[in-house]
């Protein structure tokens, strides 16, 4: 008993040191592409919602792999493609209800 609660203690403490690595990553990924002001305010959004910022950082690593970006992000631009992204989350849809 005591030795599958140790492997398990080991397997959390992989993940959790293999997440801070990924997190490690991804703030030297937008140190090179964001502006200060513009990393301030993911770092924000980071921390009001773990999904937005992910999904905005995934947004951010696309258009540089695809040589979209030139220069650094300022926080006017980063706030559009965040505003973007939630347009997309939020679209109304209609539904007619049949009587």
């Amino acid at each position: 008993m005591e030795e599958d609660q140790q492997k398990e203690y080991q397997k959390r403490m992989a993940e959790v040191q293999a997440a801070r690595e990924a997190e490690t990553q991804r703030k030297a990924f937008l140190n090179q592409v964001l502006e200060p002001a513009a990393r301030e305010r993911m770092m924000r959004i980071r921390m009001s919602s773990q999904e937005m910022y992910l999904k905005i950082f995934q947004l951010l690593y696309y258009l540089a792999e695809n040589g979209q970006l030139k220069g650094k992000i300022g926080e006017e631009k980063l706030t559009a493609l965040a505003a973007k992204l939630v347009e997309k989350k939020h679209e109304p849809t209609m539904r007619r209800l049949s009587k």
